[in-house]
């Protein structure tokens, strides 16, 4: 059954300074119970609530129960969200991370950049349509985020799925559009009409954006640009990618439901990550 409520009073004898504003007493409850069980690995490994309690300035321990705060909110309960916290932070550990080569991909964002978000996508693939205009919100409030101007990166690579037939050829118009300039201004396109993704639509589209759709043309019949689809999903194979999309924020596996909130919050502990030169 339902544990008991916790009041806002107890819960703030139990987790000192710990936020609890806006949650009820079941979710203060929920997100107790995973602050009891959840491991924090600063310094001696102790429980989530050791370390809030005798480290506070320990921001691992910070990052942990705010996560964590975040998955109750959304409904999840104590044992699946102590799963998902300890897992996902787990993610950041040396050798855990995957070297990705971006230089195939269509990039928004500067080299340099702290971060990099990489995003393996299929155009026919309805979680691609949805996370499309998720991730550009996100970064673009990611901007306001500590130490992110200038900072973040997004590189897209394509991993079409064998079930979705128009899925390879509409991924060879993109790189074509790639080299005229117009790969995010066609994706857009192709997210915004994934129903309609046969040849005929896609040299549509490709006049749309201001592409020449007789040499667009040219290069689907021809295959101008299959193999090099055909690279992209092979490195998304090989770092471990099985569906869409599949994103890594510098070459870490981005394991958790992917909303809004979430992936945000990802991109805030990357850029605190970083910034404290490869550590918590």
């Amino acid at each position: 059954g339902a544990s008991p409520g916790v009041s806002s009073a107890a819960f703030q004898r139990a987790l000192p300074g710990v936020d609890d504003t806006d949650l009820d007493d079941a979710e203060r409850a929920a997100l107790l119970k995973v602050a009891e069980d959840a491991l924090c690995d600063c310094g001696a490994p102790t429980t989530l609530k050791g370390c809030l309690v005798g480290q506070p300035e320990c921001l691992l321990g910070q990052r942990m129960i705010g996560l964590a705060r975040l998955l109750v909110k959304a409904g999840g309960a104590p044992l699946e969200v102590t799963s998902f916290v300890e897992k996902y932070y787990e993610s950041f550990e040396p050798g855990a991370r995957k070297t990705i080569e971006v230089d195939p991909a269509a990039c928004l964002g500067p080299k340099d950049a702290k971060v990099t978000l990489v995003e393996f996508a299929d155009f026919e693939c309805p979680y691609c349509g949805f996370a499309w205009p998720l991730v550009k919100q996100v970064l673009h409030d990611a901007r306001s985020l500590p130490g992110a101007k200038d900072q973040l990166r997004w590189c897209y690579l394509h991993f079409p799925l064998k079930q979705h037939p128009n899925a390879h050829q509409a991924a060879q118009l993109a790189e074509f559009a790639k080299q005229h300039g117009k790969f995010f201004a066609l994706a857009e396109k192709l997210y915004t009409h994934q129903q309609a993704l046969d040849r005929e639509h896609l040299l549509q589209y490709a006049k749309e954006v201001g592409l020449d759709p007789k040499a667009a043309e040219r290069a689907l019949a021809s295959g101008t640009f299959a193999a090099a689809v055909d690279a992209q999903k092979a490195q998304g194979t090989k770092l471990g990618v099985e569906g869409t999309p599949s994103l890594f924020l510098n070459g870490r596996p981005f394991i958790l439901p992917l909303n809004h909130d979430l992936l945000l919050w990802a991109l805030e502990d990357e850029l605190l990550y970083v910034g404290n030169g490869g550590k918590w």
